[in-house]
C-alpha cells in the first residue's frame, strides 16, 4: 500500500521554490518526484556558468518560470492542491515556515492535512540521516533528471558535536542550489512520523 507525503521548502522572493512529493511503498522503497517554481527575474540572476542547467531542467519540464520579477506563491499552493487531489494517497504535507504563511493557509482552507517541520538539528537529524541512507543504497527512485543530480551534488552533510546531522548547501559556491534536497528531507520527516501499520496483527513495524 503506497502513502504519499509532500515536502516543500520556499525560497526568498526571487529564488528557486521546490516542491518535493515522497512515495513510500516500504520501509526502504521510496519514490520521489519534484516541481521547481522560479520567477522570470530570478532567471535573470542566475549566474552564466548554471544557465544551462536551469535551461534544461526548463526544458525538461521540472522547472516552471513563473510570470513577473517576485514568486507568485498561489502557483505553487495550486500544483500542490491539484496534485494531492489527483493521487489521493497523500497523508501528510510537510512544510519549513519561513515565508510560508499564505500558501499554508490556502492549503489549510482547502483542507490539505499541513504541518510545520522546524528546520533545527533535532528536527533533521533523522530525516537528514535517513536520506543520506536511501540515497547511498539507491532506494529512492526518481527519474534521474540532471536538475536533481545537480543539487544532491551541491549538499554537503553537516554533523554537530552530538553527532546529529544535516544536509545543506556547499558554502563554496553561493548560487548553488540544494532546496530540492530540503523538500524531500522535509517530506522524508513526514515519512518518518507516520511509520507503516504493518497488515498483519495491527503492530506497528519499527
Amino acid at each position: 500500500a503506497e502513502t504519499t507525503f509532500i515536502g516543500f521548502d520556499l525560497a526568498a522572493t526571487r529564488d528557486l521554490n521546490a516542491v518535493c512529493i515522497l512515495h513510500r511503498f516500504a520501509d526502504d522503497d521510496f519514490e520521489a518526484e519534484w516541481q521547481f517554481f522560479l520567477p522570470e527575474e530570478g532567471y535573470n540572476l542566475i549566474p552564466k556558468h548554471y544557465q544551462d542547467i536551469f535551461r534544461v531542467a526548463i526544458n525538461s519540464g521540472i522547472l516552471k518560470l513563473t510570470e513577473g520579477n517576485v514568486m507568485d506563491d498561489r502557483q505553487v499552493s495550486d500544483y500542490i492542491i491539484k496534485r494531492y487531489t489527483e493521487l489521493g494517497t497523500v497523508k501528510e504535507i510537510g512544510y519549513d515556515a519561513y515565508n510560508a504563511a499564505t500558501l499554508v493557509s490556502r492549503l489549510y482552507e482547502a483542507g490539505l492535512p499541513v504541518k510545520k517541520v522546524g528546520q533545527g538539528m533535532a528536527v533533521l537529524n533523522n530525516p537528514s540521516k535517513q536520506v543520506e541512507k536511501l540515497i547511498l543504497q539507491k532506494r529512492i527512485k526518481h527519474d534521474g533528471n540532471p536538475f536533481i543530480g545537480w543539487q544532491i551534488g551541491n549538499t554537503e552533510c553537516f554533523t554537530d558535536v552530538n553527532g546529529n546531522i544535516k544536509l545543506r548547501k556547499n558554502e563554496a559556491d553561493k548560487a548553488a542550489k540544494v532546496d530540492g534536497v530540503i523538500a524531500l528531507v522535509i517530506a522524508m520527516h513526514c515519512a518518518l512520523d507516520n511509520p507503516l501499520v504493518s497488515n498483519s496483527f495491527g503492530f506497528r513495524s519499527f
